[in-house]
């Protein structure tokens, strides 16, 4: 498949580590291993693929160091690495990049960006990054910024000035002086702020991957609601008939008096007149008033 250009095969239960023959795809633009069970380091042979425009390998076990060359690939844009195990510091120039998730991993260290720098989304939320964040200001293109949950200290956000900002969440950190973006800004764009003004020291709890049983959770409990349903008004209708048949009118034929089988605890007066033969005598048994 030397022409493949697109290969998506997220959401699914693979595991084992990333295979190396991946970069045999030489044109792959676009590639998404997200949400399955992959384990084991990203290969650093991934960088191979010159032509990779999106990479997403998010919701995995992936641990280990994000590769070097990630960042310095030349026409990647877009990079989702969120829900993993991945260590160390965000290595390279991300200024190339328009988008960048790497939450909920246990990455330190700090973020560096140089001009002109791309980048509209960033979320590095739920690692233990502590240090400076003020090279964000290159950044002015930002529309998504979320912090929490790190360990960002000071006043690292208060010079910043980023014209394009819809969504901002800084809460949780250890000591960040939240940021208060100008009041126009806010009326003019409706920027959705998240922000935590108290500094309180909070501890953040690591979000895990999904795990697979909500998958089958949502798909298989609409099914066995409904069939719950359709078997309890099969049941209904059933004894719904049961109790009709059983105040059917006395005069109503029931078959052959004498057949045990046929035999549903009513007579009809037309099966007395038949037995006795229009109630001979010779079937008196006594007399009375």
């Amino acid at each position: 498949m030397v022409n493949l250009t697109d290969l998506d095969l997220s959401t699914n239960q693979l595991n084992a580590s990333i295979p190396n023959q991946i970069t045999h795809f030489q044109n792959l633009r676009s590639l998404n291993l997200g949400d399955n069970n992959f384990d084991g380091p990203i290969p650093s042979d991934i960088c191979n693929l010159s032509q990779l425009y999106t990479l997403n390998v998010g919701m995995n076990s992936i641990s280990g160091h994000i590769p070097l060359c990630i960042p310095n690939m030349m026409k990647l844009q877009e990079v989702d690495l969120k829900h993993n195990n991945l260590v160390g510091k965000v290595h390279g120039n991300l200024s190339r990049l328009s988008y960048l998730d790497v939450s909920s991993n246990q990455l330190s260290g700090n973020l560096s960006f140089h001009i002109p720098c791309m980048l509209r989304h960033l979320d590095v939320s739920m690692n233990v990054i502590t240090r400076s964040i003020k090279s964000l200001c290159v950044c002015k293109d930002l529309q998504y910024l979320d912090l929490s949950c790190n360990n960002f200290v000071g006043k690292q956000l208060e010079e910043l000035d980023f014209s394009y900002l819809e969504f901002l969440n800084q809460s949780l950190n250890h000591n960040l002086t939240a940021f208060d973006p100008n009041p126009s800004l806010v009326q003019d764009r409706e920027i959705g702020l998240s922000c935590n003004a108290s500094n309180e020291q909070s501890t953040c709890k690591q979000h895990m991957p999904r795990n697979k049983l909500v998958h089958f959770i949502i798909i298989f409990l609409p099914i066995i609601v409904g069939l719950c349903f359709l078997l309890l008004g099969c049941v209904c209708y059933k004894n719904h008939n049961s109790t009709n048949k059983k105040i059917q009118p006395e005069t109503k034929k029931h078959g052959n008096v004498c057949s045990i089988l046929n035999y549903d605890g009513t007579i009809a007066y037309e099966d007395f007149i038949t037995a006795t033969e229009n109630f001979d005598l010779k079937y008196c048994i006594g007399t009375g008033g």
